[in-house]
């Protein structure tokens, strides 16, 4: 499995992606089994490597799982494990996938043993691929096998991937992808079988609440994905307005004050609060919290303050910005305050909402332009805190 090196002392500890060298044994025991006390490093420490020789489809299996997010070292490094030898205190084994932020590793094994397939097998060698994992598992790793030209029941590991083909299929990466992430979220441990021409079983869901992601044409709403049962793919889409403040469904449903809360807290709940409701139930119908306009006109007979109301209303002004403007004709506007718009002897053309001044939206300004058809004013609306 390795080999001696004649000064297994000059192993030294390095982050990944810088390898001095792979060292395979170490130096006499009797240490702290924690610290290897010849080379400084804690055990289960991701350190350099000399092995750095790969197949192709190692190779393969890296550059897919960079490509999908995962962090994976552009140099092999080795783990710090302790030695099957007790009068050695270490050895480094060096998997083909180091996962390091998961503290988990992806060992590729070719299975084919047919006298056609070009390179090493790894059918026969069973005890020594179980041994390796043991290594691991001892110093805090785990170790997911993706087992190539497999058959069922040839795993090592109880979260392997077994694949009939013996190529890094689309089934198989699916399926690896699967595995790493039911580890990474704590899922129970699943041997998958990829069988020829087939694609896997896709992973059951987990939760009702999945995909919260910024809508990136909005300055602070954000969109989620809810399964209502998780056997069937019937899903809803709703949208978290104003950093979470306001659930959404076609239109306002709820004040949910998730703003208030830390995001790794809003997926818990939501799902309670969508908790035994029925989709036929949930769908909103204003465009605002408060209703579907966000100005009140003071005299609803005054043609101006009927216009100013319908301006404010354009399907740009949404609470999924922060701020916005809108333009009326003329200038009829002579002065205004957080929650009013004026004429110049003081009589009050129209008011923001009520709810929607405590929900923080205030006029910012009003400027006199001139166009092609004569004068209008910009009226500026914003929710922003005061800078």
């Amino acid at each position: 499995m390795t080999r001696k090196h004649a000064n297994p002392r000059n192993t030294t500890c390095a982050p990944a992606g810088r390898p001095e060298g792979d060292r395979a044994e170490g130096s006499p025991s009797g240490e702290s089994p924690d610290v290897d006390p010849s080379t400084g490093c804690t055990f289960g420490e991701v350190v350099p490597t000399r092995s750095t020789a790969t197949s192709k489809v190692e190779a393969q299996v890296r550059d897919f799982l960079r490509d999908a997010g995962y962090e994976v070292p552009r140099n092999r490094a080795g783990v710090l494990c302790h030695h099957t030898d007790p009068k050695w205190s270490f050895l480094t084994l060096t998997p083909d996938v180091l996962l390091a932020d998961l503290r988990l590793a992806v060992e590729v094994d070719p299975c084919d043993p047919s006298p056609s397939h070009r390179g090493s097998s790894h059918v026969g060698e069973e005890a020594k691929d179980r041994i390796r994992n043991d290594l691991l598992a001892a110093v805090g790793w785990t170790v997911i096998r993706l087992r190539l030209g497999a058959v069922e029941g040839s795993h090592i590991g109880d979260r392997d991937v077994v694949v009939e083909s013996s190529a890094f299929t689309k089934a198989a990466q699916r399926a690896l992808t699967h595995a790493i992430d039911d580890f990474k979220h704590g899922r129970p441990a699943t041997i998958r079988v990829v069988k020829k021409g087939e694609s896997p079983k896709p992973a059951q869901r987990r939760s009702h609440i999945v995909n919260i992601k910024l809508d990136p044409y909005s300055d602070d709403t954000y969109w989620f994905t809810w399964y209502p049962d998780l056997e069937q793919p019937e899903n809803y889409s709703f949208r978290l307005a104003a950093a979470g403040r306001y659930l959404y469904r076609q239109g306002f449903l709820d004040q949910v004050d998730l703003d208030l809360v830390p995001p790794d807290d809003w997926k818990a709940r939501l799902t309670s609060y969508l908790d035994g409701r029925s989709p036929a139930d949930l769908r909103g119908t204003t465009k605002w919290p408060w209703g579907d306009l966000l100005l009140v006109p003071t005299d609803p007979s005054d043609p101006v303050a009927a216009a100013i109301v319908g301006a404010s209303d354009h399907e740009k002004q949404t609470i999924d910005v922060i701020g916005f403007w809108f333009t009326v004709s003329g200038d009829q506007i002579g002065a205004f305050s957080d929650d009013s718009l004026d004429r110049s002897d003081g009589s009050s053309l129209a008011t923001m909402h009520p709810a929607a001044v405590e929900a923080g939206y205030r006029f910012a300004a009003v400027t006199l332009n001139q166009g092609y058809r004569g004068p209008y004013q910009r009226v500026v609306v914003t929710r922003a805190p005061r800078g």
